[in-house]
């Protein structure tokens, strides 16, 4: 038996009554605001109302839907509900930094949230000093790694802090161990609320369309407003770079974006950013330069961080823009993360930087952009999935357009997600479950 002051705070919330509330983790937690002004000019759906619900009044708790479902019309919605110790965060920075522009509400990574230094593996926020926070939330928590949820939960008061999280359990999990989002939903421990009405708007939308049939087995390839299929052999590579260039002449290099399932290989994403470096930056080929991953980087480059990089609060997947490289071997790297100006030696330039112009599907979750164009050919095909298609796609706002061959497209669809975790999270959250009495009348105002 392990003992009661080990427990973590998802055991310690589903077992433990707190000293001054009066149920389980069901209980309602007090209401911050007395009128539904904030409200005024939100509309709800059912299933929205019920999410907003379980923010407001439940301990913890999970709200999953694809794109155009509303998960972002909901947390705007709960917010002016939840006090003012509100803590906003997401696994990457990307996704921190979208979730601040949409809610208007401070975000940041959950590294940051939890003060993570990894040189001496711990945190700022534990069990002994736990977050000040009354409420925090997790958007886009499919991509949530176990050992960070695990440090996240330890930092959690069981007695004050409500916990919830937010995002598309459809998507592929994690890079990292764990299915941190699938376990907590499977485990059927805590409210669950599934978003599924397609809103009018978001029925424009091919994506927010096809993201369904995706999952069910089904794409449908005909041309429309938001989406193209060129189809490419050979000449993919091409092709690629010149639908590429089209739209970003049309919307902006910052709306582009070229996914690609795998890094290596003649089709994969660092044969792609070579060629769509020559093409989108015309000073590629001038000025000084620092070498990474094989390639030359110039001013004007978009790059990626590929690891974390915790003393500059740069974190793995957020890309920026060269700004300035300083000629000499001990010159800097001055570059944009859109929020920041971050400045480097080459040589930390050259580990933590790679070219950014195409970015493998992985690399792409948490983020979004206008244009998605997904370069899919056979060569792909241990790593073609409906999952990996589906994720793919979804990070497009406005449109996509598919380069390749038609014949990948249709194997991904085809294909159920190849691999299986094997984790112990479900079969340890549902023996909570099982262990814990529940008063009827509280399960079904959160159910």
């Amino acid at each position: 038996m392990t003992a009661d002051n080990d427990k973590g705070w998802l055991s310690r919330a589903l077992t433990e009554e707190p000293d001054d509330s009066p149920g389980d983790f069901f209980a309602p937690a007090p209401a911050t605001k007395n009128d539904d002004s904030a409200l005024a000019d939100i509309t709800l759906d059912y299933e929205q109302s019920d999410a907003v619900y379980v923010l407001q009044h439940c301990k913890v708790g999970v709200i999953t839907g694809g794109p155009g479902r509303g998960k972002t019309r909901v947390l705007q919605a709960a917010l002016p509900y939840l006090g003012k110790n509100v803590a906003l965060c997401a696994p990457s920075g990307k996704a921190a930094r979208r979730m601040a522009e949409l809610t208007g509400h401070p975000a940041g990574t959950v590294h940051r949230l939890l003060g993570l230094q990894p040189e001496r593996n711990s945190c700022t926020y534990h069990r002994g000093n736990p977050l000040p926070h009354d409420v925090v939330v997790v958007d886009e928590a499919s991509t949530l790694e176990t050992w960070l949820c695990a440090k996240l939960l330890e930092a959690c008061d069981v007695t004050r802090t409500r916990l919830f999280f937010i995002g598309d359990v459809d998507q592929l999990p994690s890079v990292g161990p764990g299915q941190v989002l699938y376990d907590l939903i499977a485990a059927d421990v805590v409210p669950v609320v599934r978003l599924k009405t397609m809103h009018r708007s978001a029925a424009e939308s091919w994506v927010c369309r096809m993201a369904p049939e995706i999952l069910e087995g089904r794409i449908d390839l005909s041309p429309s407003t938001n989406f193209e299929m060129i189809e490419a052999e050979s000449d993919l590579v091409e092709k690629v770079v010149g639908v590429a260039a089209e739209l970003a002449d049309r919307y902006g290099r910052e709306e582009v974006q070229v996914v690609v399932p795998m890094n290596v290989g003649h089709y994969g994403a660092k044969v792609l950013n070579e060629a769509l470096q020559s093409v989108l930056n015309f000073q590629a080929s001038e000025g000084a330069s620092f070498s990474a991953g094989g390639a030359k980087i110039r001013a004007g480059d978009d790059v990626v961080a590929i690891s974390n990089d915790y003393d500059r609060a740069v974190f793995n997947g957020e890309t920026g823009r060269v700004l300035e490289v300083v000629a000499g071997k001990d010159g800097l790297v001055t570059v944009d993360f859109v929020d920041r100006q971050i400045t480097y030696k080459k040589s930390e330039a050259s580990d933590y930087l790679r070219l950014s112009y195409a970015l493998s599907v992985h690399k792409m979750q948490g983020s979004e952009v206008g244009w998605v164009v997904l370069a899919l050919h056979e060569s792909h095909g241990p790593l073609l999935s409906r999952k990996l298609l589906y994720t793919a796609v979804t990070r497009a706002k406005v449109g996509v357009v598919i380069v390749g061959q038609r014949s990948a497209v249709m194997r991904a669809v085809s294909l159920e997600d190849n691999t299986r975790r094997v984790t112990t999270l479900r079969t340890r959250l549902e023996c909570l479950r099982d262990q814990e009495p529940r008063n009827s009348h509280e399960r079904d105002q959160c159910s």
